[in-house]
């Protein structure tokens, strides 16, 4: 039986963005977003997308940045780690040479258009625009 294992996934990216982020400390514990640079816990799809679309002019516009591409390239490894094996339906099929900045407008738009979604998981919701705008046949 294959079957959508998105709490899974959640469960499995969070390590994996724990570990990523943990290389992203700033001096003190300093605050992006009301987000410490010690923990970057993201508890919903709308703190995402204000670290994902930070302005380019913000002190800390690199570590988000870094932070944003961290968790888009661990969610998009683990799902083609999970989708090559034999009880995981592939959620999206973007085209291989996708970039980061391709995902965050397309989650961005996602967001505009589907504010409802924005207290939920932060991959959950990255995964429903990636569907949106990239579903598999």
């Amino acid at each position: 039986m294959r079957r959508m294992a998105s709490g899974l996934a959640a469960a499995g990216l969070a390590a994996a963005v724990a570990l990523a982020a943990s290389g992203l400390r700033a001096q003190g514990g300093e605050k992006i977003l009301g987000l410490t640079t010690d923990n970057f816990q993201l508890d919903s799809a709308q703190e995402l997308l204000e670290i994902c679309t930070l302005e380019s002019a913000h002190p800390d516009y690199q570590t988000a940045v870094g932070f944003c591409y961290g968790f888009i390239s661990g969610g998009g490894h683990f799902h083609r780690a999970l989708s090559q094996g034999p009880d995981f339906d592939a959620i999206t099929c973007p085209p291989r040479e996708i970039t980061h900045d391709q995902v965050v407008r397309v989650f961005a738009a996602y967001a505009r258009d589907n504010p409802q979604y924005m207290e939920e998981a932060p991959m959950d919701v990255l995964f429903r625009a990636a569907a949106a705008e990239w579903p598999c046949e």
